[in-house]
């Protein structure tokens, strides 16, 4: 498939079709297809999952990735990290929450807009014993299909229909209100974001009733401190969990993958709406989660998602968590 389709299949057209990104990955992983689709643990007193909504191979991955650097620069750090040339991986980790009677879901995954890989998230979550009416509220990290995607089915029916949603109010009112600038945005193709903005319309006017805006700082159920992050998009946001004096960092968007990113965070991704602001968002937090050793949750990041960032030169890495048993 060559560039031009790719861009015309991100475009304006894609709405009709349902999904904004039908065409900007192909074929399949050599990751394995069987798995439980959820991984258990706590964080102090509180009851938390990872819940797999699939991936999306991303191949070409550029321009999407890393837009303006050289591709045999891209292709020898995946080749020193045994990663296939040329193309980018991401995971769809879903994290939730449980805390007294309320279950939160922090994103939704990306529902019918990314292809057959994904969209698993309803399933996975009966498997692990949670039907998607159990969920009390949904806390969206940002507005892009990838994370509140799942919010309608293909019928454009509620998936939760008794959760409230909750979005900082700067990421709301982009969305929203007015015509959203994506001019300081590197994405291959600027009509595509028509679908974008279309979707999240459409999903957030859906749970308009149930729907509440947050600012910077603000404490949700006694336990998520929100963080404001711009860059990736203008309300993109981080939420910090604590029990006791155990902590847990979800860092929405911060990274799309385990090695680009991370090893250069000023390469950047097409998907951010302020490139230079995200480059320098990314490598302030990065630098932080490898100055606190705090332990981290990446929605993009290998399954199940779960992790710490240290330093690595002039870069960073990501050193996932030990787990002995699924």
């Amino acid at each position: 498939m060559n560039r031009r389709t790719v861009l015309k299949r991100t475009g304006i057209a894609a709405v009709a079709a349902v999904s904004p990104f039908p065409a900007l990955f192909s074929g399949a992983s050599n990751l394995l297809t069987t798995n439980t689709g959820s991984f258990r643990f706590k964080v102090g007193d509180l009851q938390l999952w990872t819940v797999t909504d699939g991936h999306a191979l991303f191949k070409p991955a550029q321009p999407i990735f890393a837009p303006d650097v050289r591709p045999d620069a891209i292709n020898d750090l995946l080749k020193e990290n045994f990663l296939a040339e040329g193309a980018v991986d991401i995971a769809f980790n879903v994290l939730v929450l449980q805390k007294d009677k309320e279950l939160i879901l922090f994103d939704t995954g990306c529902g019918i807009n990314f292809g057959p890989e994904s969209g698993k998230l309803p399933d996975n979550l009966r498997n692990a014993g949670i039907h998607p009416t159990d969920v009390t509220a949904i806390l969206l990290t940002h507005g892009h299909p990838d994370h509140i995607g799942g919010l309608l089915d293909k019928d454009g029916n509620q998936v939760f229909p008794k959760a409230a949603v909750y979005i900082a109010a700067p990421e709301y009112n982009f969305w929203m209100k007015g015509e959203p600038d994506f001019s300081k945005s590197k994405f291959p193709d600027k009509n595509a974001t028509a679908a974008w903005v279309k979707l999240a319309r459409t999903n957030l006017a859906a749970y308009q009733d149930r729907l509440h805006l947050f600012n910077d700082g603000d404490v949700l159920f006694g336990c998520i401190k929100t963080r404001i992050v711009p860059g990736h998009t203008p309300g993109h946001t981080i939420t910090e969990i604590h029990s006791g004096d155990e902590v847990l960092l979800h860092m929405g968007d911060t990274a799309h993958d385990h090695v680009i990113l991370l090893a250069h965070p000023e390469w950047g991704v097409g998907f951010d709406t302020d490139f230079d602001q995200a480059a320098r968002a990314r490598r302030k937090v990065l630098t932080e989660l490898a100055e606190r050793r705090v332990g981290v949750f990446a929605f993009h990041l290998p399954w199940p998602g779960l992790g710490h960032v240290r330093r690595s030169g002039a870069g960073f890495e990501w050193v996932e968590r030990a787990i002995a048993t699924p």
